[in-house]
């Protein structure tokens, strides 16, 4: 079980950004408006939230696998753990600031937009750094 440990952050990393690329990919085609876009706003709207806890998860294991389970790094010494908080940061920034708010500040709206941006962008590059450092 202690060798399986090392694989269980990278493995929740992978899905949460997955999921993150899910949910923006839903949000940018809700903007555009179309046949489906009610649905899918609501199905961001909802998953949202979730997605943003699953994105704390991953990198609360991430941290703490550094911590406990690797000898060979160091916590908060590579590109990818400062990447992979970023991109959490900003879902959750996303999360708190946009409920509710949403619909009637363009500013916020304008915002959500940025951050989910650059979530997404920066949660690949976590991913992709993070591949050099499996065990």
């Amino acid at each position: 079980m202690r060798e399986a440990l090392p694989f269980v952050h990278p493995l929740l990393g992978a899905l949460a950004i997955l999921a993150m690329l899910s949910l923006g990919m839903r949000g940018l085609q809700a903007r555009q408006g179309g046949k489906n876009a009610h649905a899918k706003r609501r199905s961001h709207r909802q998953q949202g939230p979730y997605i943003a806890a699953g994105m704390v998860l991953a990198a609360l294991t991430g941290t703490a696998s550094v911590l406990w389970l690797r000898d060979d790094l160091h916590a908060a010494s590579s590109w990818h753990f400062w990447a992979a908080w970023l991109s959490t940061t900003c879902m959750v920034g996303i999360a708190y600031a946009t409920p509710r708010r949403f619909r009637r500040s363009p500013k916020v709206k304008t915002l959500h937009l940025a951050l989910g941006l650059t979530a997404m962008i920066v949660g690949v590059v976590a991913l992709i750094i993070g591949i050099e450092l499996l065990p």
